[in-house]
């Protein structure tokens, strides 16, 4: 999905209150979060990954994140 597609569909579900609106609205706020983190990597402590490791980065957080 293209970041317009992902805009336009924040605005439709802004006010909904179902499971479904809140996983999506927790799931695009904790994708923010991963991208300021990274940009504040790259600007402020000179840190430089490509998209691939980025990703992976961030898929090897979640699973860990996810154990008990």
């Amino acid at each position: 999905m293209e970041f317009s597609g992902v805009l336009s569909s924040t605005r439709q579900h802004r006010g909904g209150s179902s499971m479904i609106h809140t996983i999506f609205k927790l799931s695009l706020a904790a994708n923010m979060y991963w991208l300021w983190r990274e940009r504040n990597g790259r600007v402020f402590h000179n840190l430089r990954r490509d998209c691939s490791s980025s990703l992976q980065n961030l898929v090897n957080h979640r699973a860990h994140s996810c154990m008990p």
